[in-house]
């Protein structure tokens, strides 16, 4: 008797007008996001895999602060090409799942000099994943106790216990990270279209801005008084809780759409004024990343992809607020400027565009992210049918 299988077909899926660039940037927060929460938890083994994942052109992993808080190691916009767009997700919900084998001795630090077995995961990159208390803290208890008459035992004992990676699982939890950011770059991306996001940035780069208007009764009238407010929260996404990089997010947002901008006004203006805003964005091409990743074929795919990647004035690493603010007044105020160049109406062009971007992706940036999960879901679960179908010669 042959067996049949009834497929759903869901309805084709549109993904709406957000940038491939906005896209992407969702997606790297959504990581990023992801694997704070996995440090917070001590979970660095999973962490680290995840930041390591389909090898991003800059770093996603985190800087441990102290035991309970991190902060995410890279800040900038193009971590991920768009070849990881197109199949960062897909390739993780259909990777298999991958073990480890952790080993660590009784009152050291969890993987300190320990060896770790895993695809994808050395002994050098795990110790490091695993320094989960900073300062050395650990690895002073451990002397501590070391010390303890009381303590000592005739030889070391060691814990031994197997990890699993399930892939399809935190690509699940990547998507509902994902949706969850995208929710709240709604209302952050309109901030930004209407003028909000501009003081507040400005607040975050001063500190007297910062440690008085921004509390104030004025400051909080803006959505974004509100996250500086809910900041210290570390919770995960209830109603009236941010996410914990939503504030530094609100900047990357607009770094985006400024640089986006930029971008889009070197079609409309004159030769003299694009050539000049070109050389204010300091376009260059990325060097070539050096790290392998011990696949041939992947370090081939992700070099050709992170060549794509330029650097440039706004998107490159920078812990410092309001990048984008300052670069665009450091445009109308420059005084390098040619004859035939007038920066203030340069820059007029640059923001008026910028409040553009930003509306558009505003209106869809949460309708693309559900579009795009029904497409990974169908994908995925087509994937699942076809392989579990039999043979047609059988």
């Amino acid at each position: 008797m042959r067996a049949v299988v009834v497929v759903v077909w869901l309805p084709a899926v549109s993904l709406g007008l957000a940038s491939s660039a906005v896209r992407r940037l969702l997606l790297q927060r959504a990581v990023q996001t992801q694997v704070v929460y996995l440090t917070e938890f001590h979970d660095e083994m999973k962490a680290k895999w995840l930041a390591q994942f389909l090898s991003p052109c800059a770093p996603l992993g985190t800087v441990r602060l102290s035991q309970r808080e991190c902060k995410p190691e890279y800040h900038g916009l193009d971590a991920l090409t768009e070849w990881h767009g197109e199949h960062y997700l897909a390739t993780m919900l259909g990777s298999e799942p991958t073990s480890f084998e952790v080993r660590y001795r009784v009152g050291q630090a969890d993987m300190v000099d320990s060896p770790v077995s895993g695809e994808g995961i050395d002994a050098e990159a795990a110790r490091a994943a695993m320094e989960m208390w900073g300062d050395d803290v650990g690895l002073r208890a451990a002397r501590s106790r070391r010390q303890n008459p009381y303590l000592r035992e005739s030889e070391p004992r060691y814990i031994e216990y197997n990890e699993t990676i399930v892939p399809s699982r935190v690509a699940q939890l990547l998507m509902r990270t994902r949706e969850q950011i995208a929710l709240e770059w709604q209302t952050d991306l309109r901030s930004i279209g209407v003028g909000e996001a501009d003081r507040y940035l400005s607040c975050l780069d001063d500190e007297p801005c910062d440690a008085v208007d921004a509390y104030s009764d004025e400051g909080l009238e803006t959505a974004y008084g509100l996250t500086v407010r809910a900041a210290p929260i570390r919770a995960s996404f209830e109603d009236g809780v941010n996410s914990p990089l939503r504030t530094p997010s609100l900047d990357l947002c607009d770094r985006l759409a400024t640089r986006e901008a930029a971008a889009d006004a070197l079609h409309s203006l004159g030769a003299a004024e694009a050539d000049w805003l070109r050389a204010k964005l300091q376009l260059e091409d990325d060097d070539e990343p050096d790290e392998s990743t011990g696949d041939p074929l992947l370090d081939g795919l992700r070099a050709a992809a992170c060549r794509l990647v330029s650097l440039d004035a706004l998107s490159g690493h920078a812990r410092r607020k309001g990048l984008a603010i300052r670069w665009l007044r450091d445009l109308e105020h420059s005084e390098d400027t040619p004859a035939d160049v007038d920066p203030l109406y340069v820059a007029s062009v640059v923001r008026e565009k910028r409040v553009a971007f930003a509306k558009d992706w505003a209106d869809d940036i949460l309708d693309y992210v559900r579009a795009d999960d029904r497409r990974l879901l169908q994908q995925s679960l087509e994937a699942q049918l076809t392989a579990a179908l039999p043979d047609a010669d059988s």
